[in-house]
């Protein structure tokens, strides 16, 4: 799942559903027009509901304000190290492309609402974690079944560290590569020449995937040796680049704990328990209640999608009905069989 239901669901949808619906002011006024009629949250809540794209929006908010609630409530039961936090944190800080905790916890307090790291450690970091976790229970593998997995998708997940020096103008990019022969500190010409965000802290861009970066820029990078500058400016969407290579991990057991954590939850992700079977499990196990029908429609589907697999296992294709199309009743089978086979 990979965050896309806990982390990179968008605040908006968040923040009009905790507006709009909380047990403290449904009915509260919004606004009074003199002559007019009164508009009310619990009236543009409905409203809302009744909206066909915002309807979507509100149902997958509250989906997936109730999964991290779930998933919180089972973490309470489960003892993740410090050192397990920690590498989801930078792992974290990897998929949203900042070099720092400090610059993680800015982003989730602004776009998701938190408040600052213990809330993010509480309500994005430990249901992550716990949702690896139940993913994988009953799967057994090993160490060496997560490294093979990194080599069958190595270009996904191998990474290379490096820093840059972007600028507007191939000739300034040139300059700096002749002062950079002649001895000239990186670090120092990337605060001065730098135009990115990255200038001020001596162009430093931290680890990356191939993914991550412009395809011409991720392509010299990852062609450099550690400790090896660009002979020649590169060239991308943003200007022109003087990179250095200043490490890689190209090996499994050679990344960064936050890359080992992608790669293994990605692993789990695609062999072990499905996301909606676990949330289902948890429903149950914290006995949920949904007042509103509309909301309660979500959780029907989550429900009925679960249970689809079971009932296509249960109808195994009868390969015998092939053999003779003499009959409807065969035809409409045959049908039927290679429907499946699609489907597998």
């Amino acid at each position: 799942m990979k965050k896309y239901l806990l982390a990179g669901f968008g605040a908006v949808a968040l923040t009009t559903l905790a507006a709009c619906n909380n047990d403290e002011g449904n009915g509260s006024t919004i606004a009074t027009i003199e002559g007019g009629e009164t508009i009310t949250q619990e009236a543009l809540f409905e409203d809302l509901k009744n909206n066909q794209q915002a309807a979507g929006a509100l149902q997958n908010a509250f989906f997936t304000d109730l999964t991290e609630q779930l998933l919180a409530l089972a973490g309470e039961d489960m003892d993740f190290s410090e050192e397990q936090i920690n590498a989801m944190v930078a792992t974290l800080q990897d998929e949203f492309g900042v070099n720092s905790e400090d610059e993680l916890v800015d982003i989730v307090v602004e776009r998701l609402g938190l408040e600052d790291r213990d809330d993010m450690i509480d309500n994005l970091i430990i249901p992550e974690l716990t949702l690896i976790e139940l993913q994988a229970q009953d799967l057994d593998y090993t160490d060496e079944d997560i490294a093979a997995y990194f080599e069958d998708n190595r270009e996904q997940y191998e990474q290379v560290e490096a820093r840059h020096i972007l600028v507007e103008e191939e000739d300034v990019a040139n300059d700096i590569i002749e002062q950079l022969n002649d001895g000239s500190d990186f670090a120092d010409l990337a605060e001065e020449f730098g135009t990115d965000g990255t200038a001020s802290n001596g162009g430093d861009l931290g680890f990356f995937t191939r993914a991550e970066m412009d395809e011409a820029f991720a392509e010299a990078a990852f062609d450099l040796e550690v400790g090896e500058v660009t002979s020649e400016p590169v060239e991308s969407a943003f200007g022109f680049h003087v990179i250095e290579k200043t490490d890689e991990a190209l090996e499994y057991d050679t990344m960064p704990d936050s890359a080992q954590m992608a790669v293994k939850r990605a692993y789990i992700e695609e062999n072990g328990r499905d996301f909606f079977a676990v949330v289902v499990d948890l429903l149950e196990q914290y006995d949920v209640t949904v007042e509103d029908e509309f909301f309660q429609g979500v959780i029907d589907q989550v429900q009925a999608s679960t249970n689809q697999p079971e009932t296509e296992e249960e109808q195994p294709a009868d390969e015998d009905t092939t053999e003779d199309d003499s009959t409807d009743t065969d035809e409409d089978t045959t049908d039927e069989d290679t429907t499946d086979e699609e489907n597998e």
